[in-house]
């Protein structure tokens, strides 16, 4: 991050139409704004700038202005040995702007946590996290949600899943290449598609909404609870290390920026090396997140004796303004 990018508490100017309601979060979230201000007084956390940081930042730089000097008159000083003065002056282009803040990695997100510990023992894969739509205003209803400022129909910049969690502490087989190799416990996530009812039409009735919105909830299910990922897959989250009873804190960053083929040898190295399916190295659910998407996490354990114990869990979205 730019140095001079870490601001304090701005004042925003002439963004009279943000509302800070618009940055409330969900009440097991941490508000952006109240992260800001425990990130200063700690000194030591990374940084999480709010939507204001970032709209008041994108606004310097909407009015930074550049001195050009013109080129019969720089070469006439230069020949004098004077410095040379502006001719005149032009603004960043917006291209440029949002260059430099993705550069930066200059994004608000939202942190999901979860609460208490879990056991997921055989078979008893469940869902254990789920975080609100991408650029949804948690205070706003779920059936007509107020959207958040953002960049493009595919905001989402970077999603960070931080876990703690260990499998029973024995078990496993021999000669595996890595601690990961041969783990039957383990994390699934997932994209969500967001809801949209099957008409604009605002004459809807709260309780035709609800009822479209459960049709659709049930739709989704399946994906989920009747899958394929029986066992660990290509796009298998992270499993837990093979037979370590003391829990252990992982922190997995997915960017918009990653494009690994997941067969190609780097990919296979790394899910080997961090106990990751190869085909999380791809960015490309990063990329296809939309407005109101949500991501959910199923931890799994797989045949007799084997067990998931989540310690915690939380996931932060990060997106573009």
């Amino acid at each position: 991050m730019l140095p001079w990018l870490r601001l304090r508490r701005p004042r925003i100017v002439g963004l009279n139409d943000v509302n800070p309601e618009t940055e409330q979060a969900h009440e097991s979230w941490e508000t952006p704004e109240s992260q800001s201000e425990s990130q200063d007084r700690k000194g030591e956390e990374e940084y999480y700038p709010s939507i204001n940081d970032v709209l008041c930042v994108r606004e310097f730089l909407l009015h930074f202005q550049l001195r050009k000097v013109c080129q019969h008159e720089g070469e006439e000083r230069k020949g004098k040995g004077d410095v040379a003065t502006p001719g005149h002056t032009e603004r960043l282009p917006v291209e440029i702007i949002d260059m430099i803040l993705d550069h930066a990695e200059y994004w608000p997100s939202i942190e999901t946590k979860i609460e208490g510990k879990r056991v997921i023992r055989q078979d008893q894969d469940a869902e254990i996290l789920r975080t609100g739509g991408l650029c949804y205003a948690s205070s706003s209803p779920a059936i007509k949600p107020r959207i958040l400022p953002h960049r493009t129909v595919h905001p989402c910049r970077k999603i960070v899943f931080t876990l703690t969690a260990h499998d029973q502490g024995w078990g496993g087989s021999h000669g595996t290449r890595s601690a990961y190799e041969g783990s039957y416990s383990w994390f699934d996530a997932y994209r969500i598609p967001a809801f949209h009812p099957l008409s604009d039409d605002n004459q809807h009735q709260p309780a035709d909404l609800v009822a479209q919105y459960q049709q659709y909830y049930e739709k989704q299910r399946p994906r989920f609870e009747i899958s394929a990922n029986f066992l660990p897959s290509k796009e298998t989250l992270c499993c837990n290390k093979v037979a370590v009873r003391q829990a252990q804190t992982r922190r997995i960053s997915w960017h918009y920026r990653d494009a690994l083929d997941p067969n190609s040898d780097e990919a296979k190295e790394i899910g080997a090396k961090e106990g990751r399916g190869p085909g999380t190295t791809s960015g490309q659910m990063v990329r296809a997140m939309e407005i109101g998407d949500e991501l959910s996490v199923w931890a799994r354990a797989r045949f007799p004796g084997w067990m998931n114990h989540v310690d915690g869990m939380s996931v932060r979205v990060f997106w573009a303004v």
